[in-house]
């Protein structure tokens, strides 16, 4: 519920306990207040850019390889 953005950091697979590249692990924000809410990588690659884009709304990811992510 933040007036600023926000950015969420994504962590390697390992630290995460990801066992396999094929799990399909989703993860998933949402924007309580006026600031966006986006993610990024520590470790981890993340395919295209997807901040929300109004408050109340909603931003995913989804586990596609190992160390890699794609929006939703």
């Amino acid at each position: 519920t933040s007036g600023s953005a926000i950015v969420m950091t994504i962590p390697t697979d390992a630290i995460l306990g990801i066992a396999s590249a094929k799990d399909r692990i989703s993860i998933a924000g949402y924007q309580g207040g006026a600031g966006a809410l986006s993610f990024t990588g520590s470790g981890a690659t993340l395919r295209g850019t997807a901040p929300t884009a109004a408050q109340y709304l909603t931003v995913g990811l989804m586990h596609v390889g190992a160390n890699e992510w794609a929006y939703l």
